[in-house]
């Protein structure tokens, strides 16, 4: 708050310095509508602030003291006078200043420093003050009135009065309409979408319009359809697996449709594939072949028995091999069914050597682990129609028995 001209070629111990100040304080109050519904804190602040600016040195001993005493030293100050002599205007001064701060200083610290012996504290006076809000005025008049010569400090505390309770506060932009998140820009709104996930955002689309559209953002589901499962940005084929077997899950649609994948709209694909895949199990295992490493993989179970982790070595030696038109006879009907994605882009060349290597010989790939057996399957008719996946992609099952294998 700048001061006026006025009040800077005044005295500041003087009645038209503060005049100026007090109309200053009233102008801008006026001028700013918002704050007339908030709390007056600012405007006891700049009283307390500017009474302690204009104090004059020589009277702060006495005034402090008026502070602790609050209203019972009104009357001892208007008779004798803070300089000690009866009815000084130094008196009159004071006790407009404690006027006011002896309404918002109930938690103030009195300090009180050598005075002259006209104006001490006395043993009985510092009890009294001491003794809380109650013998403030008997306090307040002892220290007028007594002779005692002491000079040393004093500092005495009262005690705080219960807080009153909390008052509820509100932020404000232009005007006095509250703040709130949609205040923030939109792209700043929309970044904090991006660390949300599915569910979350499937919760924030029902709270208005505006978060509606932006948690429908394909790109918002594509990320988190694609860290779960990345062969989904190429295989249009495990969509429609997918789909099917969502919809055998929950028991509606046509299960034996070819392709569902191609009736999603587009402005919604990836987030109505996200529900197919957010909870479909998942391992990471190691792929070798007579010792030698080929690749690392993620296996997703797409079907039969939900298996639990341990039943999914985590390196699978490829020990044998055996006719595709075996899988018919070789594949329990129990058995849990995988699909096979490399873990990483550079897992992607040994993934696929693998396939075509299973294909040029017509084979499938067997690793053996106890009792377990996992059987890997390269494209072919038995896992386009019997596992229903029509890509190019790996699939294998795992089951705990099979028959003999024949020569």
């Amino acid at each position: 708050m700048e001061h006026g001209g006025d009040a800077g070629a005044e005295h500041p111990d003087s009645v038209p310095y503060l005049l100026c100040e007090l109309r200053h304080l009233i102008a801008y109050v006026e001028d700013k509508p918002a704050l007339h519904d908030g709390s007056a804190s600012f405007m006891r602040d700049y009283l307390r602030t500017l009474l302690a600016r204009t104090q004059p040195r020589n009277g702060w001993d006495e005034w402090a003291l008026a502070g602790g005493a609050g209203h019972g030293l009104m009357a001892g100050t208007a008779a004798l006078g803070l300089d000690g002599r009866p009815g000084s205007a130094a008196a009159t001064a004071a006790t407009a200043h404690l006027e006011i701060e002896s309404v918002d200083a109930a938690d103030d610290l009195v300090l009180v420093e050598p005075m002259d012996a006209s104006v001490n504290l006395s043993a009985s006076s510092h009890g009294a003050l001491r003794s809380g809000t109650d013998n403030a005025a008997a306090a307040a008049a002892a220290a007028v009135t007594s002779t005692d010569p002491a000079t040393t400090a004093i500092r005495a505390l009262r005690p705080a009065p219960l807080p009153p309770p909390p008052r509820p506060t509100t932020s404000y932009v232009h005007g006095n309409r509250p703040v709130t998140i949609n205040d923030l820009p939109d792209d700043l709104i929309r970044r904090l979408f991006v660390f949300m996930s599915g569910p979350q955002l499937g919760r924030v689309r029902g709270v208005c319009r505006k978060w509606r559209d932006f948690a429908s953002d394909e790109k918002l589901w594509q990320r988190l359809c694609l860290e779960n499962w990345r062969a989904l940005d190429k295989d249009e084929q495990l969509w429609d697996l997918l789909l099917r077997r969502q919809q055998a899950h929950e028991g509606g649609g046509d299960i034996d449709d070819e392709s569902p994948s191609k009736r999603l709209p587009p402005e919604a694909r990836w987030r109505t594939i996200y529900p197919a895949i957010r909870n479909v199990p998942q391992w990471s295992c190691r792929l070798q072949k007579t010792g030698r490493f080929i690749c690392r993989l993620v296996a997703h179970q797409i079907g039969g028995p939900l298996m639990d982790e341990e039943n999914m070595p985590y390196v699978l030696i490829v020990e044998r091999r055996f006719n595709l038109s075996h899988l018919e006879a070789f594949v329990l009907r129990e058995a849990a069914v995988f699909y096979f994605e490399p873990e990483r882009k550079d897992d992607e060349e040994g993934y696929q050597g693998f396939i075509d290597y299973l294909i040029q010989r017509t084979r499938a790939g067997l690793a053996l682990d106890e009792d377990r057996r996992i059987i890997f399957i390269p494209p072919c008719d038995y896992s386009q129609h019997t596992l229903k996946y029509a890509g190019s992609g790996l699939l294998g099952v795992v089951q705990h028995a099979y028959p003999p294998l024949a020569s």
